[in-house]
């Protein structure tokens, strides 16, 4: 399992896992932050202009994480 942590979910940990899914597709990735907020609108954005899937990105925080998955 991957996880990409930062503070509030919100832009970078995200961005890291949609990346990570999409060269990746096998690999266990999640991300969290200290606290959850929203994905940033900016993340979605440039993810479609690089062609890569937001779908089922959510914000949480470092409870939220499954892991025993």
């Amino acid at each position: 399992m991957l996880l990409f942590c930062c503070d509030n979910n919100a832009a970078r940990s995200p961005m890291a896992e949609a990346i990570c899914r999409h060269f990746d597709p096998d690999i266990s990735v999640q991300s969290a932050g200290a606290y959850s907020s929203h994905i940033r609108s900016e993340v979605k954005k440039v993810l479609y202009e690089v062609d890569i899937d937001s779908f089922g990105l959510r914000s949480k925080d470092i409870f939220g994480v499954d892991f025993d998955w």
